[in-house]
């Protein structure tokens, strides 16, 4: 059966590839503040983004990277917010004119959308007790299973 070299021994030999070393090289860091977002946002985005940065914060080390999703997050906590200034003015039923018909608003629709975007985004960082979980059981080591017959049993 062969074995794989060292890849010391590849580099003196002029054979290594860093592409299928299997070494990571990210070195993901926590950092004591908020990551700054990525991009420009709006004011009522930045509060949103710096709001949601210290929930998450507060229940878990913040990486640089995070920054991607906490934009994301900011953007669609505004949407929803504009989404439902729409309902109250427009009603979640409107009614056309010409016709009488009646149909959904489309500010309904587009709450909806913002708010499972937000769910989604959300169970990244456990904003949710069902995702809390699922972040807790897969940073908290597996119990040790011991074997019979190492303890002569």
């Amino acid at each position: 059966m062969p074995t794989k070299k060292p890849n010391e021994v590849k580099r003196h030999a002029g054979t290594y590839r860093r592409d299928r070393d299997k070494v990571a090289d990210l070195v993901l860091t926590p950092t004591n503040e908020v990551p700054p977002p990525y991009t420009s946002l709006s004011e009522r985005q930045t509060e949103l983004y710096y709001l949601a940065a210290n929930y998450a914060k507060a229940s878990m080390p913040l990486l640089q990277i995070d920054s991607f999703v906490l934009v994301q997050l900011a953007i669609a906590l505004e949407l929803a917010e504009q989404a439902k200034d729409g309902i109250r003015e427009k009603g979640a039923i409107q009614v056309y004119t010409k016709t009488q018909a009646r149909a959904v608003s489309p500010e309904v629709q587009l709450y909806e959308k913002a708010v499972l975007m937000i769910a989604k985004l959300g169970a990244l960082f456990g904003f949710s007790p069902k995702d809390r979980v699922a972040l807790l059981g897969s940073m908290t080591p597996k119990p040790k299973q011991y074997d019979p017959l190492e303890f002569g049993l």
